[in-house]
């Protein structure tokens, strides 16, 4: 590894500052089955609980040497906050990613509640990164995974009622 702490060198490379090597990060989040494992706990209870999601990230980047921690892991978090729900598949052993089981019928039934940055999952995720800064000592740069504008759209309304609607 090199000189610079991950979180510097992930810095000084959007700044097209020089650095010792490439940093490895992603945008999404960023979790692998061997930290799950190491935990001793399922894939599934990754998602509901902030301790779990934050300890998963920084278990992650270490074994693996990431220069970032990013969360959180699934797709369906704001909808989830949206009203749509979510299903975790918390009896699932194995890696199963939550899916979305309720999307809106049409593009006119969509909602935005103004509160839904404290509905569902989404304190959760606060939570977690206020672990995530607390732990990673400013060790690494921290992310977190926002989706797209049609790929968000996607997980609330069916693609080809999306796609339709669209001008």
């Amino acid at each position: 590894m090199g000189s610079i702490e991950p979180r510097e060198r992930v810095r000084k490379l959007f700044k097209k500052q020089a650095i010792d090597v490439m940093p490895c990060f992603s945008g999404m989040g960023m979790v692998t089955v061997h930290a799950i494992e190491k935990m001793g706990i399922r894939f599934a209870q990754v998602h509901s609980s902030a301790e779990y999601m934050a300890e998963s990230a920084i278990m992650t980047a270490e074994l693996f040497g990431f220069d970032s921690v990013v969360i959180p892991y699934d797709m369906c978090t704001v909808p989830e906050a949206l009203g749509c729900g979510v299903s975790l598949y918390e009896d699932a052993e194995g890696i199963l990613y939550p899916t979305v089981p309720n999307k809106w019928a049409t593009i006119d039934d969509v909602e935005l509640p103004d509160d839904f940055l404290s509905r569902g999952r989404m304190p959760v995720v606060d939570e977690a990164f206020e672990i995530l800064k607390s732990r990673a000592d400013g060790r690494f740069a921290i992310g977190g995974w926002v989706l797209g504008p049609f790929t968000m759209a996607g997980q609330i309304v069916e693609l080809d009622l999306l796609l339709k609607g669209v001008r």
